[in-house]
């Protein structure tokens, strides 16, 4: 799954604010989406993207990332 993302901004306290608020609300929204589709709930979605790592085909699989493994 994706990883939470790195951003960076410049500006005064409130604009980045804003670029943090936008930041997490576009995070929600994936996480909604990778929740929807693969039948994941959110907390574990949430626990899946909090850092990235690497998974296997079976692993993609079983998190209902891919449909089949091509051999």
């Amino acid at each position: 799954m994706a990883p939470n993302k790195d951003g960076g901004c410049m500006g005064s306290a409130d604009e980045v604010n804003i670029q943090a608020t936008e930041l997490n609300r576009t995070m929600k929204v994936i996480h909604q989406f990778y929740s929807q589709y693969t039948g994941l709930s959110l907390d574990r979605v949430e626990e899946e993207t909090d850092r990235e790592n690497f998974v296997s085909p079976q692993t993609a699989k079983e998190l209902g990332l891919i449909d089949a493994i091509i051999r």
